[in-house]
């Protein structure tokens, strides 16, 4: 997904990501796993959806605070040459953004579609580890 594209979701579902929002960002990965079964995502094999690098200056400049996709965010191949995956170390490295994988989104989606909202308070406490980097968490989406 590029800026161009980013912003034009933004339009088609009536809202502006700001300041201290989650971006939750649905690439159908997690879909398409439940359909297909696994494939080989990496740069052996299938490649996969994720953001173009052109999407960061937007997340920095709005001051997103989180991003949480189906995946892990990237796009295989890269569309930045000489680096593999750029995404995340422009997000957590170079702008220090909380970020997740993996998530699963799909009954998710059925609530937003029937509900006609693109947009929720979403609560994710991570386990409290000294000295940690990650933890598991449970999202969790408020209407």
């Amino acid at each position: 997904m590029t800026r161009e594209e980013l912003e034009a979701a933004e339009e088609a579902q009536g809202l502006r990501l700001g300041e201290g929002d989650i971006f939750l960002f649905r690439t159908g990965h997690h879909r398409r796993r439940l359909e297909l079964g696994p494939w080989n995502n990496g740069y052996d094999g299938e490649g996969k959806a994720g953001l173009h690098v052109d999407t960061i200056p937007l997340l920095h400049e709005r001051k997103v605070a989180a991003f949480l996709p189906d995946g892990d965010g990237e796009t295989v191949p890269s569309n930045v040459e000489g680096v593999a995956y750029p995404i995340h170390a422009l997000q957590i490295a170079a702008m220090g953004m909380a970020c997740s994988d993996s998530l699963q989104f799909e009954e998710l989606i059925k609530v937003c579609e029937a509900e006609g909202r693109w947009e929720f308070l979403l609560v994710a406490a991570p386990l409290r580890l000294p000295k940690g980097t990650g933890s598991l968490f449970n999202p969790i989406a408020i209407f």
